[in-house]
């Protein structure tokens, strides 16, 4: 629920899990979406963080080779050429491996698209993420990868240890608050970024299928309910623009 969502993150203590549960929360991404991301693809801007999503194997990516030859291609010859490795797309059955369900790309030919925070988060979140990126990876493994999301071992982050931490962050909120969230994992914190958009921002269908990168709005759609509390209260405002309308005098149009 949305109003034990700032607990949860407060009761995250590790920045690394911080900034990632928040960029699910405020970015409204999918976990297996942001754990592809590479280095050079989650950077800050004139203060402001900037999170960029692409296709795991298909999408153009811009290298230079050891002998300094400038080199274009997709990400799935990136990381064979470079490093000896797959996308995590095709890692099979080992731990590593990650999904990708596909999404609607604000850059159709570069299948690239933008993460677009609420609540100024992409301002906030610029010092978590120079702190996840000076103490905990300075401090863990060197591995031969392109990742932005690591391990304590240096590798690779898999999703199932982030379902770990937030089982571990959410068992503490529930003993904080006395309360059963037995039913809300990781996914919820999308779920919760689509509830905002709608409940709180009231925004078009259209726009929150963008922000989220849904490929059909029929996805979107299944965010469209609106609480009890803000259906009664634009219920009450409706009635005061009726009555204030009817308050107004009226003129009648003028005789030639």
């Amino acid at each position: 629920p949305a109003k034990y969502l700032d607990a949860l993150l407060e009761e995250t203590k590790n920045p690394r899990d911080r900034l990632l549960f928040s960029t699910l929360a405020f970015g409204g991404r999918r976990v297996s979406e942001v754990l592809h991301a590479y280095t050079h693809d989650v950077v800050a801007v004139n203060e402001t963080l900037h999170f960029r999503l692409a296709h795991p194997g298909k999408s153009m990516i811009e290298w230079r080779t050891l002998a300094g030859a400038s080199v274009r291609g997709t990400r799935t010859e990136y990381l064979k050429s470079q490093f000896g490795l797959l996308p995590r797309t095709e890692h099979g059955a080992l731990p590593s491996k990650l999904g990708w369900k596909g999404i609607k790309f604000d850059d159709e030919a570069a299948l690239t698209s933008e993460t677009y925070f609420i609540r100024n988060a992409d301002r906030e979140l610029v010092a978590l993420h120079r702190k996840y990126l000076h103490e905990m990876r300075q401090r863990v493994p060197r591995r031969r990868h392109p990742y932005y999301w690591v391990g304590e071992d240096g590798e690779p982050l898999t999703q199932k240890a982030v379902e770990g931490q937030f089982m571990l962050a959410r068992k503490r909120v529930e003993e904080r608050f006395g309360i059963d969230l037995s039913g809300y994992g990781l996914h919820s914190l999308r779920h919760s970024f689509g509830f905002y958009c709608v409940d709180i921002l009231r925004a078009g269908l259209l726009m929150i299928q963008k922000w989220m990168g849904h490929t059909h709005v029929s996805s979107t759609a299944i965010y469209a309910h609106i609480s009890p509390e803000t259906a009664r209260d634009e219920l009450r405002k409706a009635e005061i623009r009726k009555a204030s309308a009817a308050e107004k005098p009226h003129i009648p149009d003028a005789i030639e």
